[in-house]
């Protein structure tokens, strides 16, 4: 069905101006050059929270990067990564801490990445690889 206007002519062209100013190409050069995506130097780190319900695997502390098992594949996380919020499935968590790596299992949840190197990762069940309560939770899953 056609779109009526009952605006004056003078609305409709205040409209048209606001418009080709929201879709001109300036605008989105400008928001290319704010966004452009960084990388780590090397004595940055990333700030990680990781907890079930039950148990903090990790409160705010500093690792090297994460892996995750998010809804559209596994994805890393490093220092000044692009803020981000996905579901886990279910799958394996890596953290890295000084060269040394552990690895959780968890059975689903949540991680979210924000502004300022900081991670957060929540999960229905979670436990250490090989861990007896992991692989209950991995049976469950």
């Amino acid at each position: 069905a056609p779109i009526h206007w009952s605006g004056t002519t003078t609305e409709m062209a205040l409209l048209r101006t606001a418009g080709a100013r929201l879709f001109s190409a300036r605008p989105a050069a400008a928001f290319a050059l704010s966004s452009r995506r960084t990388f780590a130097s090397g004595g940055e780190k990333l700030k990680l929270t990781f907890a079930t319900p039950y148990e903090t695997l990790a409160d705010n502390e500093e690792v090297d990067w994460v892996a995750v098992p998010g809804a559209s594949g596994m994805f890393g996380v490093y220092p000044n990564h692009v803020p981000t919020v996905s579901q886990m499935q279910p799958g394996v968590v890596q953290v890295s801490r000084g060269g040394e790596t552990e690895s959780y299992f968890v059975s689903g949840g949540g991680a979210v990445v924000d502004k300022g190197s900081v991670g957060e990762l929540g999960a229905a069940e979670a436990g250490a690889v090989g861990a007896p309560h992991a692989n209950s939770a991995q049976r469950r899953a």
